[in-house]
């Protein structure tokens, strides 16, 4: 029973691999991306680096944990909540995922890219 459980979780990784894009796509010029919060300047970072995997284009799991297409539709605290864990995952470097950085080693965040994005996200911590 385990071992089939262990099989099926494995076929469930392989298959999300499978379909999360490798390689980013061009957003420069995504119209429908929402940006009420925020500030053009971070956009195009997230445009470059964020948006192929985490918009209404990306695989089920990734835009479940964060949709750039939907971030308008998160209440106050969930996109102070979001923009916390943003900073997180990038300072941490276990975003981009390494076998996105591989093939787009021009489109990863700097790290003073990253200290404008965690910036804003504290920024946005004073919020109510």
């Amino acid at each position: 029973m385990k071992k089939n459980n262990l099989k099926l979780l494995l076929v469930l990784i392989g298959l999300t691999l499978l379909y999360m894009p490798i390689k980013a796509i061009n957003y420069n010029n995504y119209n429908n991306m929402p940006n009420k919060v925020i500030p053009d300047s971070l956009m195009k970072i997230f445009n470059k680096a964020c948006v192929c995997c985490h918009s209404k284009e990306g695989n089920f799991f990734v835009k479940s944990k964060l949709n750039f297409s939907k971030w308008d539709n998160y209440s106050t605290l969930k996109q102070q909540k979001k923009a916390n864990l943003i900073c997180d995952e990038l300072t941490s470097k276990s975003m981009p995922p390494e076998n996105w950085k591989k093939k787009n080693e021009k489109l990863i965040p700097t790290d003073k890219e990253i200290k404008e994005i965690c910036k804003w996200s504290n920024s946005l911590n004073s919020l109510k």
